[in-house]
């Protein structure tokens, strides 16, 4: 079975690549071009995709961490990413309104008590992670003064 596929182009040279999808699975091979010719085997259940190479392009997995994750308001929060695969681009939501796209914001302050989900979407050629935290911002009463 032969078939044509199409991806970005990345600045990287993808030397080879093992490809497949629910139909098929095949060998790869593609030297700094805009597309390729698949040639491969259909499969009931394929194998998971990897990518080989030394210069092989993965997709970002999304990672950071926020210190601290929880406390009373107002509540300074540190982000540092620790993302993988070389992301290119980084965008923060911080749950209230604002964002970011340095890749470690400078410190973020909650003021309002409440519950804010923290989103970390990170992009280079070859895709997009994305990865999400719960920060915690409690009631900071009259007697903890």
């Amino acid at each position: 079975m032969k078939t044509s596929l199409g991806f970005k182009r990345c600045s990287f040279i993808v030397i080879t690549l093992i490809f497949c999808s629910i139909l098929m699975t095949g060998v790869v091979t593609a030297q700094n071009t805009a597309s390729v010719t698949v040639t491969g085997t259909v499969l009931k259940h394929p194998p998971q995709c990897i990518l080989y190479g030394k210069n092989a392009v993965r997709y970002p997995i999304s990672f950071f961490t926020a210190k601290p994750n929880a406390g009373y308001t107002p509540l300074t929060v540190m982000f540092k990413d620790k993302s993988f695969n070389k992301p290119t681009s980084w965008n923060w939501s911080f749950g209230d309104g604002t964002r970011s796209t340095e890749q470690n914001p400078t410190p973020h302050t909650y003021t309002k008590v409440g519950v804010y989900r923290v989103t970390l979407k990170t992009t280079n050629c070859a895709g997009t992670g994305i990865s999400e935290q719960f920060i915690f911002v409690l009631p900071r009463w009259w007697w903890m003064r």
